[in-house]
């Protein structure tokens, strides 16, 4: 800590740098307005006194060539090529000056968002018909001149641009889209997804720059100890079981009547599985991903969610997981289907996996 003695009241003040000069927050305010006193002092007393080209006000400058008494006039006054040339206008609420652009689509009719607020409070709101769709929408006061109630209808129909232009008389005949291109085949891993994508993109794939593998992954280089995976799965299940994927790793919703509530789903295998539970008679209620059930596989522990709990009628209850037949071989889910057989056998449940066949049979039915 330095030592300091405050230029504007003389106290002394610790400082954590040398060229600290006030103590406080105030004597700092009256150090910058000491030094803009200065500074207009100086400019009166040495300066030229100089007329504004667009006010017209008096003022004094260091500068022989200054044309302008504030950066609002030289917005104003200033030709740059391509430059609209520029307006002060009133502000409807406060009557303040706003610049604007003459003919400008874009220009402000206030000086901040809190005139704009109590201009609106002011007027009430006015129903419109839309132009194209012929509906009944509201708008604020300032937005009175709307005349279409939704981007797609003010867009839509005989108000489209290139509407009635088909085949020859449109301006994209005989034009490749930008998407066109081959499916990528640099990256297995996107051509599986059957994308398709420009050769633009196509060409940064060849490169290396698309891509996060490899040395472009952050993590490249290091590992996780198992004790990290085991904490990274537990902390994951939990959270998909409570439900906090929903805004990105669920693909839709189903309301059940039988529940009384709506059921996210990450695959349409899993809604069809779900629709036809709550239309069933048989089945008294059925839970989606219920919970988590541990299990060990290469030396660390993970998580698994089974996918629908159903209790039927009859007070038998069963644990069942919807997988496509193509994956069921696979060694880590043989070891999340034996952990969750011994689970069942512990807690009174029937274990089943459900494939496309039986999917398939659902639809039927």
């Amino acid at each position: 800590m330095y030592q300091k003695i405050c230029i504007i009241c003389n106290k002394q003040f610790e400082a954590k740098i040398p060229h600290k000069a006030t103590c406080s927050k105030e004597c700092r305010k009256r150090k910058q307005a000491n030094q803009s006193y200065k500074c207009y002092e100086n400019k009166k007393n040495n300066g030229i006194k100089k007329v504004c080209e667009v006010c017209k006000n008096e003022y004094f400058s260091e500068r022989e060539e200054s044309r302008f008494c504030s950066m609002k006039c030289a917005n104003i006054g200033k030709s740059y090529p391509n430059k609209k040339e520029r307006i002060i206008e009133k502000c409807l609420n406060c009557e303040k000056d706003i610049i604007n652009s003459i003919g400008g689509s874009r220009n402000k009719r206030f000086c901040n968002i809190s005139c704009s607020n109590t201009y609106n409070k002011k007027h009430d709101d006015v129903i419109k018909n839309c132009e194209n769709c012929g509906n009944e929408f509201s708008v604020i006061y300032i937005d009175r001149e709307k005349r279409f109630c939704s981007k797609s209808c003010s867009t839509g129909g005989k108000f489209n641009s290139m509407y009635g232009m088909t085949g020859s008389l449109s301006p994209l005949f005989g034009k490749d889209p930008w998407t066109k291109g081959k499916t990528v085949e640099t990256d297995e891993r996107i051509a599986k997804l059957g994308r398709k994508i420009s050769l633009v993109l196509k060409e940064k794939f060849k490169n290396g720059e698309m891509s996060n593998f490899g040395e472009n992954n952050p993590m490249f280089g290091k590992h996780h100890s198992n004790e990290s995976r085991e904490q990274i799965s537990k902390v994951r299940t939990e959270r998909m079981v409570n439900g906090d994927y929903a805004s990105w790793f669920n693909k839709g919703k189903v309301y059940s009547t039988k529940m009384n509530r709506e059921i996210s789903y990450r695959s349409s295998w899993e809604k069809i599985t779900l629709e036809h539970l709550d239309k069933d008679d048989n089945i008294l209620s059925f839970y989606y991903e219920p919970f988590s059930i541990e299990y060990l596989f290469e030396g660390v522990k993970k998580n698994y969610i089974p996918d629908v709990l159903i209790e039927y009628v009859n007070g038998i209850k069963k644990l069942v997981e919807i997988k496509p037949s193509c994956f069921i071989d696979y060694d880590i889910n043989q070891t999340k289907f034996e952990a969750m057989q011994q689970y069942c056998q512990q807690n009174n449940l029937i274990f089943e996996v459900w494939t496309e066949k039986e999917i398939e049979k659902l639809i039927d039915n």
